[in-house]
């Protein structure tokens, strides 16, 4: 895989997340795109998070952790981001739409960014796939 320089103008993210949204899948896209651009993890790291590693039950309620804390795949050290309030809301509306069954069961055991091609929740969506879907999309606004 082709190696990318970050986006740092606020003009291309916002467009890029345009045109994520557009797609298929895009409020994954999105989502995904958003937290690894706020959270600056690697794409592994990202792929491999289940709801419990963002959400918590906290007095019989679920809400969005305020951080996010991982063990990291290529380094094996345990990393800590905070969650910025925007995003922790974007995440919280996510769930919410994507997964309002296990929201409403609180079952967290399953994987945040899912792949389409397998058995719906049973397998992360793959990091070729991702790259694949960020890649397009960055080619699509330039």
């Amino acid at each position: 895989m082709n190696e990318v320089e970050p986006i740092k103008d606020l003009a291309k993210i916002g467009l890029m997340k345009d045109v994520l949204a557009r797609g298929k899948f895009g409020k994954r896209n999105v989502l995904l795109f958003t937290t690894f651009i706020n959270t600056a993890y690697r794409i592994s790291d990202l792929i491999s998070l289940k709801l419990s590693d963002v959400l918590e039950i906290h007095r019989k309620k679920i809400r969005v952790k305020e951080r996010l804390i991982m063990k990291e795949q290529k380094t094996s050290k345990n990393n800590s981001v905070i969650l910025t309030k925007k995003l922790q809301e974007e995440i919280s509306a996510f769930v919410e739409e994507q997964y309002s069954a296990r929201y409403v069961a609180q079952d967290l055991d399953h994987y945040l960014f899912v792949s389409r091609q397998h058995q719906p929740g049973r397998q992360p969506i793959s990091r070729r796939q991702v790259w694949l879907v960020l890649s397009e999309a960055g080619k699509k606004q330039g």
